[in-house]
């Protein structure tokens, strides 16, 4: 109390204070907001998508309270829906309803039907409807309309009524109703509750299939504010004044906005708490905002710190953060990590206690171990390691949402607190990411040459270290060592067989450094008569041949027989060549039924079956398997599949793990990922998996009216295992469902081999679904018989039964009841009266499993599947099902993989108490089962626990929640990085949504010589939903800086999740240059997020290469080309702007679509149609597809990008968001095209002039290109006046940077980027050339000159620096070193100017080569000083510049001025020496750029309406800031 009392009389003194303080009575917060580009959700459809993530049923049981449930308001919305839900919800998952509604986490999937219903509206007589229902493609706006329809409809009109989408809302177990109403409505609305009051009785009587898609009226959506987002950060990076480049144009501060207050305002200051302050002494809040600033003001200073006292800077700030009340530590590293810059000198004084070192050291050196260096941070959530510059809290969300699942799995089975927590650390993902392969050696592998010992490869180097250098694309390094080993599985009279034989003799004759062994798959039983079986006759000649002149003479001879004979071939005719090259005798004895060639047919048959390798030709490399695509260059498929490889036998050999002496063979294949055989299915890793821990659904509920995870439930519940013991001790880690036909052949082979391997280990036990594959087999008495001894028999004896009831010999047995019994009785054990019993309750059993099978399981026809612990092992077809190698695989895979930890750590779990009938054997083997599938639906991460860090004095632990159990989340973290300053706030905001338990490390770095973070930071994240008085949803939520120092010049910049694309659409200032000094008020920005980017790779589905050059087209029904796009060559990437919605994704018309149809797609909710696909955007974390093309009949030959530029202009270059020219006309050689980049409102207006003396000097029509990633809202509304007053064209295009390519973080550096990086997918194929030109450029000659010029074969020309001025010598760094070395006599070329022949450019793959270079460079922080200029130089041998006459670019620093009457452009370079300001510079150098300035001023004004000040008056932010050039 008496804080607050000295406060008062420190309050009563403020006078004083104001007069110490000169802008003491100025608050000028920097904020900037962001904004969808679409209108905010209605509250309930959120919630009501919340409960649709849940199941279902959730949603519509959702739908039926919600109906009634008020939407006067944002608020009365939020507490119904939430009410409505709670009771459903655990604590956790009603935690994270909370959170996902303060981020909006589901508004993109209200969004996406909005659009998909304003689509449907696009024709429809429907629009002035609140809500309407679609039946047989007819629009209803009445009930007593919809009722009348229904009542009549037929399913005639159903192949026009509304298609379906996977995210649609289906009323359940109506997929089967003749008739199918869509209905388009707002919950909460009185037309709905009409319409769903209508529906719901004749959808539950199973008559209409009921379909709900929300939908807003579009003048009552137009009324809602666009939504306010959150789950981004703004920084506000310092920037270098050594140049001046801040415009004296003054601002409209009319459009400045007004301060907008956050919680800084609130935040603790020296101690004094002024949100606490403000509440108790309201009457003072003009004086405590005043003393407030005054303390502010007082502690942050920006005066550089020595190096001395900024070595330690990283531990002091930890100190300070571990000082602090544990409730307050968050929020205490939030802010130090944010306002470093102005923090630092107030932490350089803090004492760091010799305990606190001692113990960060020892924890560092753990960490080492991990790969955490000191000063790095990393964050884990129960165990998982996280990437913290790709997470954001709309991923955060669905992860949560996933361990929350998983948790309640296993909480639900008995497993909770410490248990809990080691269980969900075991792994049960395939840990090679999928990656397997298989021993191949063997007998029946007949290697045909050998790298290490044929002469052949003498000249090869004997060197593994060789593997380290260089080699030429499409080659692989001669090093004379077997490092891999190709085998080529073969059927010798199969088509695509021959064309890998074809390719392995081709491979011999170039001497590709790879060992090749072949390996005959002839089929044909145990003994043939190879006179009429041609491949047991070429299997034999070609041992015949090899064992008399050796391997390669035999596949000579094979390929010699292709050569003159086709297919199918005649034995009698090989018979025949045989009897003419090798006489009659040897061809009888090859020939004979006993020969011993044949030997190698049957070896190779069996060898292959018990691989599992399934249908020839197969390719194996190391053990590793491939396909080469039909058509694909057998070698060229080889060679990518070694290079592959190389990277990790580089690591390897690099390491030292391998040598020259090491047996390569041996070891590849003894490394984990190399099993005995193989099955795709088991080591799948994209498998279904079906969660077993769902609660038993009510008796009464008849199963047909179960929605999936009840009917599993009940399914599980009712089935019982066989197995090889009865002990009560032995529980079964592994449990196998064998889900197919008993009644067919294949099935019964399948039981079989199950409990063959049953029987034989301790570890598998197994059951049997009936799936009947016709209604005869449905009630099949085999069926019956298997299932009633499961039922009755104790699993041993169920075991035996059931095997003998498989044997051949049992068929009787397996049709008649007293036929099984007195087979049955043989086992020792049998109880036939229990068999009786239970045989007469099998048609409930039988019914269960048939619907199982079908609908949860999703078998069709003769399918089958195997179950192992909630993982789905097919579809198998009768072809590819299980024998027992294949369950003695998945045994011996799951155990290695995690069942013995898992059986180890669920001893530990208490057991409930046993049933009647239960014995603990089946118990806990049922827990083990429940769990592993509980772990299934987990991320596939890798999860750390017992890092063993010690936390006595250097970490900090904090719990909140009282729940039944909490997330593990733990945090190692330097205070003074990037990345804590998005984790604190995001830790910050985790503690107040839902129950965690946080540990935070200090991982400090010491010795540091500069200041490791130059910016300021907010993260825009609230925890909940806050409304205003009325109930409408807070717009408030923003990035707030204030309090900052006036003095320093500042970059804003959006940090935001990956596949969002923002700009700025308000803001009065100059965001490149903010300096608080020179403003009057608040700066306020608001950007808008607006698009969700469309990532994927494309490639031919025959080759497997990238489709370089091919264009997609993204488009609606009503808008079919909204935006496209070009294929990259690397990795056949290519991004697209989306909103959220349903998108069609096809070709775009002209060579793309004449060359290639779309073949197939994959992807998160991507549905093929004809030859498009439909994407579907609804989330906020964007989409990736994977598109496969195959080039038409007739096309095989041709080349998207030869004859380009037919394409007509539409989409992404034509209507980016209604931007640009509408009237665009097919390209032509007549248009000079004209790229520049600007960011500031200098360079704007640098580049207005640009633009003007392009338009005056060039006779030819003009089309300037502008990257509208950096534009200000004023150029952009500015640009298509001054485009109308002076002729010209211009397009704004965008591209975000791709995220797998480094990113730069240094705004300068993005833009330098742009400049260089994209140049082959900025712009459409019809596109032929384009011209750079810097924004600062005047340019006095017609630019014609370069559109014509002969770059003679190069991809682009640039101009070389001049070297005329010979003052500037020392700052010439080509001169000498590295860059002296590297050009060797060439010159260094400036990117200022410079021309690109975009064919030429694409044809070269020349961007993808500069991505390539720039990926490996720029990982290092002193490389790519001038990205733009030093990565076109750098690549000058690989990728040709041509040196433009150096006229083409003068500039008063390198260039004499002499020179300059002849310059064709003047560059406003900066001047190292003088340092002078390029707006000074301009009016000094170029005599016609003032006379340019006021001409485009002088339409600036018309187009305001009033005049601006003078040219050469100052105005606010013109004084003494600038930054680099561009």
């Amino acid at each position: 109390m008496s804080r607050y009392i000295s406060l008062v009389a420190a309050v009563s003194v403020l006078g004083l204070i104001a007069c110490c303080s000169a802008d003491g009575d100025g608050v000028k917060p920097i904020t900037a907001v962001l904004d969808a580009n679409w209108r905010s959700s209605p509250l309930l459809l959120e919630i009501s998508e919340f409960a649709a993530s849940e199941s279902n049923a959730s949603f519509w049981s959702f739908v039926d309270a919600a109906v009634d449930a008020s939407i006067a308001s944002d608020k009365d919305e939020y507490d119904d829906g939430i009410a409505i839900l709670k009771a459903s919800l655990s604590q956790l998952d009603f935690d994270l309803l909370r959170f996902a509604l303060s981020v909006r986490f589901h508004s993109p999937a209200v969004q996406s039907f909005q659009q998909v219903a304003e689509e449907h509206l696009h024709d429809s007589s429907a629009k002035s409807c609140e809500t309407f229902a679609t039946v047989n493609g007819k629009d209803y706006c009445s009930v007593s309309d919809l009722k009348t329809a229904l009542d009549t409809a037929t399913t005639d009109g159903e192949s026009e009524s509304t298609s379906l989408y996977d995210f649609d809302h289906v009323y359940p177990f109506t997929s089967g109703a003749p008739v199918t109403a869509v209905v388009y409505g707002r919950l909460g609305t009185a037309s709905l509750r009409e319409f769903h009051a209508l529906l719901k009785p004749q959808a539950k009587a199973g008559a209409v299939r009921y379909v709900l898609r929300h939908y807003v009226q579009r003048d009552v959506l137009e009324a809602r504010d666009p939504l306010r987002m959150s789950g981004y950060g703004v920084e506000l990076a310092i920037k270098s004044t050594e140049y001046k480049a801040v415009d004296d144009s003054a601002v409209k501060e009319s459009d400045a906005g007004s301060p907008s207050m956050g919680k800084d305002d609130e935040d603790e200051v020296e101690g004094f708490l002024f949100g606490v302050l403000k509440k108790r002494f309201p009457e003072e809040h003009e004086n405590l905002r005043k003393l407030r600033t005054h303390l502010v003001e007082g502690t942050n200073e920006m005066a550089p710190l020595k190096v001395w006292q900024l070595q330690d800077l990283s531990y002091q700030a930890s100190q300070r953060i571990l000082s602090s009340e544990p409730t307050d530590a968050l929020r205490v590293m939030r802010d130090i990590s944010q306002n470093i810059p102005m923090l630092a000198r107030s932490l350089s004084k803090t004492r760091v206690p010799r305990e606190v070192r001692s113990e960060i050291t020892s924890n560092q050196k753990i960490l080492a171990n991990y790969g955490v260096d000191a000063g790095s941070s990393v964050f884990f959530i129960n165990g998982m390691l996280l990437r913290l510059d790709a997470m954001d809290p709309f991923r955060l969300i669905a992860l949560l949402k996933s361990e929350a699942k998983a948790m309640h799995g296993l909480s639900s089975i008995g497993i909770t607190g410490d248990d809990l927590q080691r269980t969900l650390a075991i792994s049960v993902h395939p840990t090679q990411g999928g990656k397997y392969g298989v021993d191949m050696r063997g007998d029946a592998v007949q290697y045909i040459n050998n790298v290490e010992g044929d002469q052949e490869y003498a000249s090869f180097t004997p060197y593994l270290q060789q593997m380290l250098y260089g080699v030429p694309e499409g080659h692989l390094r001669r090093i004379r060592k077997n490092i891999f080993n190709v085998i080529f599985c073969v059927n010798p009279v199969e088509e695509q067989s021959i064309r890998l034989l074809r390719g392995a003799q081709k491979m011999l004759s170039d001497l590709t450094p790879v060992r090749m062994g072949l390996l005959f798959v002839a089929g044909g039983g145990g003994e043939v008569d190879a006179k009429q079986h041609a491949g047991a006759a070429l299997t034999r000649v070609y041992k015949y041949v090899q064992s008399n002149q050796g391997g390669r003479s035999a596949l000579k001879w094979l390929i010699d027989f292709y050569d003159s004979n086709e297919l199918p071939f005649d034995a009698s005719a090989i018979y025949k060549k045989v009897v003419s090259e090798f006489g009659e005798d040897d061809a009888e004895e090859l020939f004979a039924i006993d020969a011993a060639e044949d030997k190698m047919r049957r070896l190779g048959n069996r060898f292959y079956q018990r691989k599992g390798l399934g249908a020839v030709p197969r390719l194996v490399i190391n053990g590793q398997i491939f396909e080469v695509p039909a058509g694909k260059d057998v070698r060229k498929s080889v060679i990518e599949a070694c290079e592959g490889m190389s990277q990790q036998l580089q690591q390897q050999i690099y390491m030292g793990e391998i040598n020259d002496w090491t047996n390569l063979e041996e070891r590849f294949y003894t490394q984990d990922n190399i099993k005995k055989r193989y099955n795709e299915f088991v080591f799948s890793k994209d498998a279904t998996v079906i969660s077993l821990t769902s609660p038993l659904p009510d008796a009464s509920l008849p199963s047909t009216k179960l929605q999936d995870d009840q009917l599993t439930a009940r399914t599980v519940a009712s089935l019982r295992y066989a197995h090889t013991s009865d002990k009560d001790s032995d529980a079964r880690v592994i449990s196998a469902f064998v889900a197919t036909d008993l009644t067919l052949p294949h099935g019964q082979s399948m039981v079989a081999a199950a409990l063959k391997q049953a029987q034989r280990d301790v570890h598998l036990r197994a059951t049997f679904v009936h799936h009947p594959s016709s209604e005869a087999s449905r009630g099949a008495f085999i069926a019956k018989a298997v299932t009633a001894t499961l039922q009755s028999q104790t699993p041993s004896v169920a075991a035996q039964s059931i095997a003998s009831l498989m044997e051949p010999g049992a068929e009787k047995a397996r049709e008649e009841e007293t036929d099984f019994v007195a087979l049955a009785k043989a086992v020792v054990g049998f109880n036939a009266a229990a068999f009786e019993t239970a045989l007469a309750s099998t048609d409930e059993h039988l019914s269960l499993q048939a619907q199982f099978s079908q609908q949860v399981l999703g078998l069709v026809g003769d399918q089958s599947a195997v179950v192992a612990n909630g993982k789905v092992l097919g579809p198998l077809t009768a072809d590819s099902v299980f024998v027992a190698d294949d369950f003695l695989l998945l045994q011996e895979f799951d155990m290695a993989q995690y069942a013995t930890k898992l059986q180890s750590e669920m001893k530990s779990v208490a057991l409930p108490e046993l049933e009647d009938g239960e014995t603990e054997s089946h118990v806990r083997s049922n827990l083990m089962m429940k769990a592993v599938s509980a772990l299934r639906t987990l991320p596939q991460r890798q999860r750390y626990t017992g890092l063993g860090l010690k936390s006595q004095h250097s970490a900090m632990h904090l719990e909140t929640g009282s729940g039944q159990f909490s997330y593990e989340i733990m945090a190692i973290i330097d205070p003074l990085t990037e990345s804590a300053q998005r984790l604190a706030p995001l830790l910050q905001v985790l503690q107040n949504v839902t129950s965690v338990d946080i540990t935070v490390f200090m991982n400090p770095k010491s010795k540091l010589s500069e200041l490791p973070v130059k910016r300021f930071y907010r993260y825009v994240l609230e925890p909940s939903m806050e409304f205003t008085k009325t109930g409408s949803a807070c717009t408030s939520v923003a990035a707030v800086f204030s309090d900052l120092p006036d003095s320093i010049l500042l970059t804003l910049k959006m940090d935001v999740p990956q596949p969002w694309m923002v700009e700025v659409v308000r803001s009065a200032y100059d965001l490149d240059n903010i300096r608080l000094a020179d403003v009057e008020q608040a700066v306020v920005s608001t950007f808008q997020l607006i698009a969700i980017v469309m990532e994927g790779h494309c490639s031919d589905i025959e080759t497997g290469s990238p489709t370089r050059g091919l264009q997609f087209i993204l488009g609606t029904p009503s808008l079919p080309d909204r935006v496209d796009t070009i294929v990259m060559a690397n990795m056949g990437y290519f991004q697209l702007k989306a909103n959220p919605g349903a998108w069609g994704l096809r070709l775009r018309s002209g060579r793309s679509q004449d060359i290639f149809q779309i073949e197939k797609t994959s992807g998160a909710e991507v549905i093929k149609s004809d030859d498009r696909a439909l994407v579907i955007v609804n989330d906020f974390n964007g989409k990736f597809i994977e598109v496969s093309v195959r080039k038409r009949p007739g096309k095989e030959q041709e080349d998207v990008l030869e004859g380009g530029g037919e394409e007509e202009k539409t989409g992404f270059w034509g209507n980016v968001l209604g931007t640009g020219d509408e009237n665009y006309e097919a390209e032509t050689d007549e248009v000079i095209n004209v790229f520049s980049i600007a960011s500031g409102h200098l360079y704007e207006r640098f580049l207005r002039i640009m633009m003007l003396s392009v338009v005056k000097k060039t006779k030819t029509p003009v089309k300037f290109w502008f990257l509208q990633n950096f534009l200000s809202p004023q150029f952009k509304d500015f640009i298509p006046h001054m485009a109308k007053e002076y002729g010209f064209q211009y397009e704004l295009v965008q591209y975000k940077w791709p995220h797998w390519l480094h990113r730069q973080t240094e705004k300068q550096r993005i833009i330098w980027g742009y400049k260089i990086l994209f140049l082959d997918v900025l712009f459409p194929l019809n596109v032929k050339r384009i011209i750079y030109v810097d924004a600062d450029q005047t340019v006095r000659s017609d630019l014609k000159e370069l559109m014509d010029m002969d770059l003679e074969g190069a991809p682009y020309a640039y101009t070389p620096f001049c070297n005329s001025r010979p003052e500037m010598d020392g700052f010439r760094f080509w001169k000498s070193g590295y860059w002296a070395s590297h050009l060797s006599g060439l010159p260094y070329h400036i990117s200022a100017l410079y021309v690109v022949d975009l064919k030429r450019f694409r044809r070269l793959a020349a961007g993808d080569r500069l991505r390539g270079q720039y990926q490996g460079l720029s990982q290092d922080p002193n490389s790519l000083a001038n990205l733009d200029q030093d990565l076109p130089n750098n690549m000058i041998h690989q990728v040709r510049i041509k040196s433009l006459p150096q006229e083409w670019l003068w500039c008063e620093t390198w260039c004499s001025n002499s020179t300059k009457p002849n310059a064709k452009t003047i560059d406003l370079c900066n001047n190292p020496q003088t340092k002078e300001p390029k707006l000074s510079a301009a009016m000094r150098i170029i005599p016609e750029w003032s006379s340019y300035d006021q001409e485009v001023r002088s339409l600036q004004d018309q187009i305001d309406g009033a005049p601006l000040p003078p040219a050469d008056t100052p105005a606010a932010g013109s004084q003494g800031h600038s930054h680099d050039e561009f």
